[in-house]
């Protein structure tokens, strides 16, 4: 395992070269994934006998004989810096009209000990709400320049049918990958939007 953290530093080492050199500056999104990406390739589900077998925040479970995501009571300053940071990402993240799982899911990583499988779908939950409020909130305003309301409803008409296909095939993908693969494929993801970002 050691030598798996090594191999996989290396690599972000070079990752962060790459980037620093292409785009002059690097965004906190971008770091955070590269430092969830050793700690869940490095990370995952463990066989366990006791709790000491398990990583930090999981406990493990005597039937299974696996480690779990502990319960959140008692609540630890990582995982109350963690709510805090969610809060703050949420925030801004729907100020800008994001869903921001760029920020939820190295939040969930490394601040609250989740693994990609159960951080994913925890952060697609936190997005959903987000969205639903935000949708809840701005429904009825009026357009600004026209008689209308603000949401055109033809375009998500062309888009959310694409959208649920993808999200079909994501969380398929999701079951049947392992976490260093997801991730990996998420930090390429996130790299490469932040680069467009940075560059337009």
């Amino acid at each position: 395992m050691k030598g798996l953290y090594i191999i996989i530093s290396i690599i972000n080492f070079c990752l962060l070269n790459i980037i620093i050199k292409s785009m002059k500056k690097i965004t906190v999104i971008t770091i955070s994934f590269i430092l969830s990406l050793n700690y869940i390739i490095c990370g995952g589900h463990y066989n366990c006998t006791t709790d000491t077998n398990c990583p930090k925040f999981n406990v493990c479970n005597e039937k299974l004989l696996e480690c779990e995501h502990k319960k959140f009571f008692p609540t630890s300053f990582s995982e109350m810096m963690g709510l805090v940071s969610i809060a703050i990402g949420s925030a801004l993240s729907n100020a800008g009209g994001i869903g921001g799982g760029g920020l939820l899911i190295p939040i969930l990583l490394l601040l609250l000990g989740f693994v990609a499988h159960e951080a994913i779908p925890i952060s697609k939950l936190m997005i959903f709400t987000g969205a639903l409020t935000s949708f809840l909130l701005g429904f009825r305003q009026k357009h600004p320049t026209r008689d209308a309301i603000t949401i055109d409803y033809n375009i998500p008409l062309i888009l959310v049918p694409m959208l649920l296909f993808g999200t079909m095939v994501g969380v398929t993908l999701n079951k049947v990958c392992p976490p260093w693969l997801i991730l990996i494929n998420l930090t390429l993801l996130l790299i490469i939007n932040t680069y467009k970002t940075l560059t337009k």
